[in-house]
């Protein structure tokens, strides 16, 4: 379980992971990273999150105890969209298998990892804490694809999409409790009436 900066740890993590996997056939590590279509950089390969939601399958109604005297509020469990795509700058004559070469080395790595952990070789604040990210491919109709990059004023190419589920961010919200020390307890006989 992370704090604010899970979201952010999550990406970084996904992130970590393409540069350990997937180069080649991307050139160089450095040229995978975070970012959106509109505003790629120097990348190759961009992860951007488009989306978050609250988790509707998973919620977790109960506090956690810290101690006898202190409860914090249960987490809230959220999902993070993210869109995989390529950015490349190289001849358009080779620029199209580059691209499907690059995207094909994607999949296949997230396919065979769909549980992405500490022992992936990633090191990122949250899988090193002991927390995993469970990555599915996210089969998305033409038009939502269409939406997602004509949000960034981009006009639509191959991509993958991913969502990362059941990422739980703790509360701040610490409650001092007291516990039942005493109870005082007394029977009464109950008088049938006639």
């Amino acid at each position: 379980m992370g704090n604010y900066t899970v979201i952010a740890d999550a990406g970084r993590s996904i992130v970590e992971f393409l540069r350990r996997y997937c180069v080649p056939p991307v050139d160089k590590p450095e040229l995978i990273g975070l970012c959106s279509p509109d505003d790629t950089g120097n990348y190759s390969l961009g992860v951007c999150l488009y989306d978050i939601d609250e988790s509707s399958e998973l919620k977790m109604a109960r506090d956690i105890v810290i101690d006898d005297t202190h409860v914090r509020s249960a987490p809230s469990i959220i999902n993070l969209h993210y869109m995989i795509f390529t950015s490349l700058k190289t001849d358009i004559a080779m620029r199209a298998t580059d691209e499907q070469r690059i995207l094909g080395s994607v999949y296949q790595r997230l396919a065979d990892h769909r549980v992405l952990t500490a022992e992936d070789g990633i090191s990122g604040s949250l899988l090193t804490s002991g927390e995993n990210l469970n990555i599915t491919f996210e089969n998305k109709p033409y038009e939502d694809k269409i939406k997602v990059w004509t949000a960034y004023n981009q006009a639509p190419k191959p991509c993958l999409f991913y969502k990362v589920t059941a990422v739980a961010v703790e509360s701040d919200l610490i409650r001092t409790v007291r516990r039942v020390t005493e109870a005082d307890i007394s029977i009464r006989q109950k008088v049938n009436k006639r």
